[in-house]
This record gives C-alpha cells, structure tokens and sequence, in this order.
C-alpha cells in the first residue's frame, strides 16, 4: 500500500461527547480490541493540517466532531503506533459510523451512515482488500482503476486513488487514473495526498518542505512536523548529544 506524507488535524476539530449538535460531521467509530488505549487523528482540508488524541468513551466507541465547509481526508492510526487503522472523507452534515477489527484488516471494515460514496467506499475495500494484500502492483493498480471508472464523481474514487494506488514506478499512470475523477470529486484534500503519494510538490506546499514524520530515540513515539503549524522553523538534526550550552543557544533561536 503507498504510503502517504501525514497531515494532522485541523485547529476546529473537536473531541466529541455521546452527545453533539447537528453542525459540522460526526465520526463514530467502534474499533475492536483497543481497549483503553487512544487512536491519533490526523486531518487535512488540503491547506490546513493537525492531529489530535482521542480516548474510548465508557461503551468502548471514539467519537470525533469537527466542521469541515469543504471535505476533509481523516486517517485513523493507533496511539502506541503501526499501520493506519482506517481512512476516510467527511464533510459538514456527514453522520458517520465506521467499525473495524485492526487484526482483521481492511476486510472487517463497515461504514455506514448518511455519507452514500464513504459506505460505497467501505463496501468495496471491505470486499477487495484480501485481493489487494495478495495482488502484484499493476493487478492491484488495475482493480483500483475498475473503482475510479464507476465512481468518477464520487470522492470515494479520490481517497482510493490517494492513498491505496502503488505509484513507485508508476507515475505516469496513477496520474492519468486521478485525472479521470471529477474535479469537483477530487478536491485539495486528495490533490495534497495524491501529490505526496507521487513525490512531488502542490499548489498548497509550494515552496515549502512537505510534512513528515521521524521516530524520536528507540521508542514509539514520533515527531510530526508540518510547514502549516508556524511561520518559521528551525530543524536540527544530529546524531550524538549536545552540550546544555549548545542546546540553550539553539533554543534561543
């Protein structure tokens, strides 16, 4: 599966409560054998980037709320990290519910809900993920270009496209692919992932050094950094300690 270049949630969204008004999306997600432990929300609108932490409420389900006046790309990852656990689009007015079994994979996937290309998505990555795990790259490319070429004005094609197409090699084709999709279906969300995906700069990061994630020391955590988050930044990277004189000097920058 292609990896993407992560994006982290947008400033607005909120960690939601069983309950919640009718503005904005509402996520409600039921994933098995998490237990206790939190995922990571990371969100993008195709210009604005964040990530948060959300904890199970006390019947086990993760709720997310958040506006979102265009569709926005949310991908779900594990809080103690590993491999995404789900991905998916939403928009103001969308009611969501997504369930899934991590061990099982995309397979146990379920969407359902008001959003018709997000359940139509679920249903065939549910149904197709077992010949993607075990396909070679262009077979696999080929049953992703068969979604695209019945659901060309869906979003559901986009988010197929962005973050399932195995572009290394092949990037000619996988634009010609994203290019069958409506513009209106595509939007910057999948613009942003699918220019990661390939390599290459957007129109939104011109300019600019895309985000990226390192892992911090031996342990599991990781250090996300995004151009979006300040105007300027100062990246140091090195492979030994540094003197306390060293480090408050580059602090004071």
């Amino acid at each position: 599966m292609t990896r993407r270049l992560l994006i982290f949630l947008l400033p607005m969204l909120l960690i939601a409560s069983a309950c919640g008004d009718k503005k904005g999306y509402r996520i409600e997600c039921q994933i098995e054998g998490l237990g206790d432990r939190g995922i990571e929300a990371f969100v993008t609108d195709g210009t604005t980037l964040g990530r948060t932490q959300i904890h199970p409420d006390k019947k086990g389900r993760l709720v997310i709320e958040g506006d979102a006046p265009r569709p926005v790309f949310i991908e779900l990852f594990p809080m103690d990290g590993g491999a995404p656990i789900a991905s998916l689009v939403a928009a103001d007015g969308d009611r969501i519910r997504l369930a899934i079994d991590p061990d099982a994979g995309a397979r146990s996937l379920r969407i359902s809900g008001n959003n018709q290309s997000m359940n139509e998505y679920g249903a065939w990555l549910a149904g197709t993920d077992s010949l993607l795990r075990i396909s070679d790259d262009d077979r696999a490319n080929r049953l992703i270009t068969d979604f695209v070429d019945t659901h060309r004005d869906s979003p559901a094609a986009a988010l197929a496209v962005a973050t399932l197409y195995r572009t290394r090699g092949r990037e000619l084709r996988a634009d010609s692919v994203f290019n069958l999709i409506a513009p209106a279906a595509r939007g910057p969300w999948a613009t942003a992932i699918f220019g990661s995906a390939l390599g290459r700069r957007t129109v939104d990061t011109d300019h600019s050094p895309r985000t990226f994630s390192l892992p911090v020391a031996v342990g599991t955590d990781r250090f996300f950094y995004s151009p979006y988050s300040q105007r300027y930044s100062l990246l140091i990277f090195n492979d030994a300690p540094k003197p306390p004189a060293i480090l408050d000097i580059i602090k004071a920058l």
